[in-house]
């Protein structure tokens, strides 16, 4: 016996109870008989003639791009993006939502149209199509070049912004639709270098700097997501530092702590026993260096040959050899340590693309090198020199001013308390409602 003959009779398809359980996901939104069920296909296609909207039936509707039924369909997939505002949680109510806070996050001047997914739908079955997504493409001429771009077909664009986001330009916005159409008048090409100067990576695109600590550039370390800043002593003029600005591409991290033992045996003992000798602490973290334009090339590489410059010495007026010192920040984990510099690996460049520099016509183009768009900064080695006594309780992780705390500070047992008495702690403050930082709480009376 055939297997349709066994399950089903292809008249009906089951739905309802269709989650485990017996619950319903209300699926199909829009339920219909099976056209001809009862009749065969010649008789459905005769009934059809005079009963089918408009008076077409699939047996006449030709002649027009995408059929003469296409205006029912049309209103059968409205009638279902509605049926999501009346849901459980109103799944459709959320995705408006969603829509207008992230075109504001691509542009504050940019403002979604909740409802605007719906009358397209309901658009496409007569033929219109491609409905401005943000108020904006409603402006006039003039406001509407100011708050928004134009693309071939006159959408709101709202995958622009974020990358100006990463580069620190919020709310700035660039056309990028003239590089598809062949046209660049729309961008601000310098007329000396031929470069867009305003696509570039504010922190890529930054010098290698000699600054004192206290007059840094600080408005790039905050355009990232996290601070990143590595700086080398001057060992001529030790009050300044040059500064190595570095995206945040960070893709390992580790924290390395060992306290040396010295183990000695005794005739008679079979264990050894062990005399603390010293403390050692070596960080390692890695990071991706990467191109994204013509222009922050040179600026990366020159940044980048300067960082591996510094395992090599640095030579005084005498002729002697010197090391380097090195400050290093990573978000408030490590806030200006103070270190040397043991090494790093430069790898990654058999997976990257590289640039060819070659022009249009195949000729070398003398303004690039052909070198990777992105390498790989692995291996990076860090042994911290502490501004303060290591020992025991010493604050070594994220206790600079961030987090209100003083590294001479220790952690010790005279302000530990016990589980009792931080059980009576938080039992007075909830009755005393106090908002007071629990590092103070010694001073409460027990």
């Amino acid at each position: 016996m055939p297997l349709v003959d066994l399950k089903t009779d292809l008249t009906s398809l089951r739905f309802g109870k269709d989650r485990p359980g017996g619950g319903s996901s209300k699926q199909p939104f829009i339920v219909k008989d099976i056209p001809g069920k009862d009749k065969s296909f010649l008789d459905q296609i005769e009934d059809d003639r005079g009963k089918s909207q408009f008076g077409f039936s699939v047996a006449n509707d030709f002649g027009l791009r995408g059929g003469f039924l296409r205006p029912g369909a049309a209103k059968d997939d409205v009638e279902r993006i509605l049926k999501l505002y009346t849901e459980r949680n109103s799944p459709g109510t959320i995705f408006q939502a969603k829509q207008v806070a992230l075109g504001l996050l691509a542009n504050p001047l940019e403002v979604w149209i909740p409802g605007v997914t719906e009358a397209q739908t309901a658009l496409n079955g007569v033929g219109i199509g491609h409905l401005p997504a943000f108020l904006s493409g409603y402006l006039p001429g003039p406001l509407k070049n100011a708050f928004t771009l134009e693309n071939t077909y006159g959408m709101g664009n709202p995958a622009v912004g974020t990358n100006n986001l990463l580069k620190g330009k919020l709310g700035k916005r660039t056309d990028r639709s003239n590089y598809v159409a062949g046209v660049q008048n729309k961008l601000p090409f310098s007329a000396t270098t031929g470069l867009n100067e305003d696509t570039d990576d504010r922190i890529a695109m930054k010098r290698l700097y000699s600054s004192a600590p206290e007059d840094r550039d600080i408005t790039i370390e905050n355009s990232d997501a996290i601070k990143f800043v590595i700086s080398v002593v001057d060992n001529d003029n030790p009050k300044k530092r040059t500064y190595i600005p570095f995206r945040a591409f960070l893709t390992s991290f580790s924290d390395d702590f060992k306290g040396e033992y010295t183990s000695t045996s005794y005739v008679g003992r079979g264990e050894e026993f062990y005399t603390y000798k010293g403390f050692s602490r070596s960080i390692s973290l890695g990071f991706k260096v990467a191109a994204q334009s013509k222009q922050e090339q040179k600026r990366l590489y020159e940044k980048l040959t300067y960082l591996a410059s510094l395992t090599a010495p640095d030579y005084s007026n005498a002729g002697f050899m010197r090391g380097s010192i090195m400050y290093l920040t990573v978000g408030d984990y490590l806030v200006d340590v103070p270190g040397v510099f043991r090494g790093m690996q430069v790898g990654g460049i058999a997976e990257s693309a590289w640039e060819i520099a070659r022009k249009p016509d195949g000729t070398k183009d003398n303004t690039i090198a052909q070198l990777p768009h992105v390498v790989d900064v692995s291996g990076f080695s860090f042994s911290p020199i502490h501004n303060f006594v290591p020992q025991r309780g010493s604050k070594f992780i994220g206790f600079d001013n961030p987090m209100g705390g003083n590294q001479t500070e220790l952690i010790t047992p005279t302000n530990i308390l016990t589980e009792a008495e931080w059980a009576r702690l938080d039992a007075q403050l909830e009755e005393e409602e106090l908002n007071i930082d629990l590092s103070d709480s010694v001073t409460l009376e027990l």
